[in-house]
């Protein structure tokens, strides 16, 4: 299948494709099985909304890191294009792309700590999951930073 770093990028891709299922279907889940529990307390419904909102962008971003870290384009050598099978002409064609995949792993825990401290929140009234909360939201942040990292570093190293 290639390169330990494109099977990663296929795993993360599966994974953001499970973070989506599971964005839409507990964002109905709420919407539909618990307006009449959560609308009683506005607090506990903007919690629940702020999640949903927050996994199914950052479940989003999780496939575009996999895509992006998937993406082997074929690269010009001073002869042409590159054949299949034969190495770039870049020293390093693989750079960054360590980055866009860490990106994607963070973003996913990111949601799983963000997203699950606030739909439990908002599920069972637990106030004090607030303070774990924020991790969530540092983990969404180095995310984007490593992103844009990858992001950088795969662009500068293209012949």
């Amino acid at each position: 299948m290639g390169t330990a770093c494109e099977r990663h990028a296929w795993v993360l891709l599966a994974v953001g494709g499970a973070l989506g299922f599971l964005g839409v279907a507990v964002g109905a889940f709420g919407a539909h099985a618990l307006k009449d529990t959560l609308g009683e307390d506005p607090a506990r419904l903007g919690w629940y909304q702020t999640a949903s909102h927050y996994h199914l962008v950052h479940a989003l971003a999780v496939l575009a890191a996999g895509l992006s870290a998937a993406n082997r384009p074929r690269l010009r050598t001073a002869e042409g294009p590159a054949a299949a099978g034969e190495p770039a002409a870049s020293s390093h064609p693989m750079k960054g792309r360590g980055c866009l995949l860490a990106a994607g792993w963070l973003w996913a825990l990111g949601v799983v700590v963000f997203s699950g401290s606030l739909y439990t929140m908002a599920l069972l009234d637990l106030r004090w999951l607030g303070a774990v909360t924020p991790v969530g939201g540092v983990l969404f942040l180095l995310g984007w930073g490593s992103f844009i990292t990858g992001a950088i570093r795969v662009t500068l190293h293209r012949p």
